[in-house]
């Protein structure tokens, strides 16, 4: 089977790469400028590009997607492994003059397989992929995620980094810095034809970190690519098999020849909280890792299910592997169908015999095209297809070690907020980048939910503007940037920027909530003397006049060091320590990740602004939750307590699924045991909240919304909904009027007033 319609070659300039004519490399001039450290300095150096979590994987997938709208699912999978992805890419060892090459080559043994997949097994095209507003350096990071290789050659380094190897469950105890990671690589070539012996602990190039086991992008999409343009070739290959796991499976055997075969390789990774290097616990028997099953695995489930997944809705890739991997209970349309439960997958969608089938074909088709290390007699290859599979089937059940689904699914709770973090340069780097990293990654930092600001305390200038790219944060703050900030953490500053950016929100007459907004202060000193004063101040002023804005503390002390400036220091307050402690800083993010997610998103009157002050009017704000997720929301009673007669709050669902609707007054996360739920499909909830308050807007209590889906009819299709099986909603607040407690204290005017003029209103 011939799918290929055209040959393109690597050029750079004047710079050829290095290649095996053998292999018949055909890769876009793209993957050459990753390769050279004259166009992007350091990027061959895994710690200088962004963590291979499946967060950013999917950020700069989602950005390609964007960039290529009017593109096909079908086209779109293809491409991004014609363009992007080459297995088996190595550093030469031998001395090239970097004027006129560059000293890698595609002679792997990946590049191998790679390469008969690709030729026999694979659609191209000659359609443009366009990468959008993505830097060289964040596609070059793409394609590093998505193409195998193994490093081998021996570091210097091992007795640091291989205790590292161990799987991927273990946490290591040593911390990273930035110069042991840095050096890793630098040490690898330096020690080029110093010793024909291996590492200890080879680096696995390739590998995306995910809670259910480390796994094979590139693999993924290369099954989906199969999937979404199935065919069979002269010699009875399904290319869906032959793109995964039966041509992973031949490659072993033809490999190593004599059965049984030697399958599997687990590992570890340098760390949790910014996964970039993956160590290998062993050094030989390395032609199917564990990590290259799981893709293979996976992206033959893909291929299976693609047509099916596809006959629901359009989707894209993006989401179909956002729904597979999530670590909440999501699934491909399906919650069976995720990640947790790869081996279960495969009892249920791989047929033995037609996956035996399948390598027993391939194998002559491999060994035909390919350079394998001996001669096989032909007659002997259902022997070794045979010998394959049994030797495969005895090892799946080893990945049983992976996360399992939890038997209780807790549900799925999106995180949306507008995070503004401030921090103290006093800190050292390697506490605070492996913290915030961890943070970003897991508040659902995208294009559909939240947002971030990185601050300096010392002055309150950007570190980065707001966005929804974790890229922004990874390519904005590093060590060079952290050590030019000012050592210190200014009290005033920080707040006159939070209370700019919160007045300016409130002010733009577009604005109407649906998110949280947090600020994030990481600081090394509580405030005392004068700067204590001034924030008990400031507490009062946000409490008044930006009664949606929550502020945490993440610094040293404790909790009644922050007490006059935090509502609620026992949960608003979180303890860090000088530590570089792998395993203490994902607790430490995870504190923080927690007590953002205890925090509602709110509904604001954009007619209201800063002031609260505007006639009645009627806004409404539409929004989508995931089917069987829950949605959280506040509304301050400032834009309630006044308004018409017959002012309402109304919920409706307009025919895109069923979602139950519950409402409180003292329960922010109010259920059907605590709450007022009704069910809605294509139908309307109003309450009426002409009584919700009395005099006083300070003794009136908010509104604590909870909407959860129940069922989907796959109508979400627009540019905000992030799986196509969201089910749609509109919050409304009809004929209410703005207020704030300051017009009802009049006893406290003049404490008010002379707060006002602090604030600079």
């Amino acid at each position: 089977m011939r799918l290929k319609l055209n040959v393109e070659i690597i050029v750079l300039l004047a710079l050829p790469v290095v290649i095996q004519c053998q292999l018949n490399a055909v890769k876009s001039e793209v993957l050459a400028i990753c390769y050279n450290e004259s166009a992007i300095p350091g990027i061959t150096i895994a710690n200088n590009r962004p963590p291979a979590t499946l967060n950013v994987f999917l950020e700069i997938l989602r950005r390609i997607e964007d960039a290529n709208p009017a593109m096909g699912i079908n086209n779109l999978a293809a491409l991004l492994i014609q363009k992007l992805r080459q297995n088996g890419i190595e550093e030469t060892r031998r001395a090239v003059n970097i004027n006129i090459a560059l000293p890698y080559a595609p002679t792997g043994q990946d590049a191998l397989k790679g390469t008969i997949i690709f030729d026999e097994y694979l659609p191209t095209s000659q359609i443009r992929l366009s990468y959008g507003d993505l830097s060289m350096a964040d596609v070059c990071a793409f394609h590093y995620m998505i193409s195998n290789s193994i490093n081998k050659t021996i570091r210097g380094d091992e007795d640091q980094t291989c205790i590292r190897s161990a799987r991927y469950q273990m946490r290591r105890t040593r911390a990273t810095s930035r110069k042991d990671v840095e050096t890793i690589e630098k040490q690898s070539r330096q020690s080029f034809g110093s010793t024909g012996e291996p590492s200890l602990c080879p680096i696995e190039k390739g590998v995306v970190y995910n809670d259910y086991g480390p796994f094979k992008a590139g693999q993924v999409i290369q099954g989906l690519a199969a999937g979404l343009n199935q065919e069979v070739d002269p010699n009875n290959v399904d290319n869906r098999y032959a793109a995964t796991l039966a041509g992973d499976l031949c490659q072993a055997a033809l490999i190593q020849m004599s059965p049984p075969f030697q399958l599997g390789g687990s590992g570890g990774w340098n760390s949790t909280t910014n996964p970039k290097y993956y160590f290998l616990q062993q050094n030989d028997n390395l032609d199917l890792t564990d990590q290259d099953i799981r893709g293979s695995l996976d992206g033959l489930y893909m291929a299976l299910k693609i047509n099916d997944i596809k006959g629901k809705t359009d989707v894209k890739i993006s989401q179909v592997l956002d729904m597979y991997y999530s670590p909440q209970q999501k699934g491909v349309f399906n919650t069976s169908f995720r990640a947790c439960n790869r081996n279960i997958l495969y009892s249920e969608l791989v047929d033995s015999k037609t996956l035996q089938k399948n390598i027993n074909n391939l194998m002559s088709v491999m060994d035909d095209k390919g350079q394998y290390p001996g001669y096989i007699v032909p007659e002997k290859y259902p022997t070794l297809a045979e010998a394959a599979f049994n030797n495969f089937a005895s090892y799946l059940p080893r990945l049983n070690v992976d996360l399992q689904c939890p038997q209780l699914d807790s549900g799925i709770e999106r995180v949306r907020t507008d995070l503004l973090i401030f921090i103290d340069p006093n800190w050292e780097y390697r506490t605070i980048q492996p913290i915030l990293s961890y943070i970003l990654d897991n508040i659902d930092v995208n294009k559909f939910a939240s947002r971030y600001s990185l601050f300096s305390g010392a002055d309150a200038s950007n570190i980065t503007n707001s966005t929804s790219y974790l890229l922004e944060f990874h390519n904005s703050y590093n060590l060079s940037v952290h050590q030019r900030l000012p050592r210190s953490f200014d009290y005033s500053k920080v707040y006159e920027k939070l209370e700019s950016v919160a007045k300016s929100k409130l002010n733009n007459n577009t604005y109407n909530g649906g998110e949280s907004t947090i600020i994030l202060l990481i600081t090394k000193n509580a405030p005392t003397g004068n700067q204590e004063t001034f924030v008990k101040q400031r507490k009062e002023i946000i409490k008044q006049y930006l009664p949606d804005l929550s502020l945490l503390v993440l610094g040293e002390g404790s909790s009644t060091d922050y007490s006059s400036m935090l509502l609620n220091p026992s949960k608003d307050f979180i303890s860090l320590s000088s530590t570089t402690n792998d395993d203490n800083l994902k607790n430490i993010g995870q504190n923080v990740v927690d007590a953002i997610k205890r925090i509602p998103r709110a509904i604001v009157n954009p007619a209201c602004g800063s002031s609260f002050v505007g006639s009645a009017s009627t806004t409404s704000y539409s929004d989508s939750v995931d089917l069987y997720g829950t949605n959280y929301y506040k509304i301050s009673p400032y834009y309630f307590a006044t308004g018409s007669n017959g002012r309402s709050l109304r919920i409706t669902e307009p025919s895109t699924g069923s979602i139950t609707v519950c409402i409180s007054r003292d329960n922010d996360r109010p259920t059907s045991l605590n709450g007022d739920c009704q069910t809605l499909q294509s139908s309307v909830k109003s309450y009426d909240l002409s009584n919700y308050c009395g005099n006083y807007a300070r003794d009136c209590s908010p509104i604590y919304l909870s909407i959860y889906g129940n069922s989907t009819q796959y109508r979400c299709t627009d540019a905000t909904c992030r799986f196509p099986n969201n089910i749609k909603y509109i919050i409304s607040l009809d004929s209410v009027g703005c207020t704030s407690s300051a017009f009802a204290i009049v006893s406290n005017f003049i404490l008010i007033a002379a707060l006002f003029l602090l604030l600079k209103f």
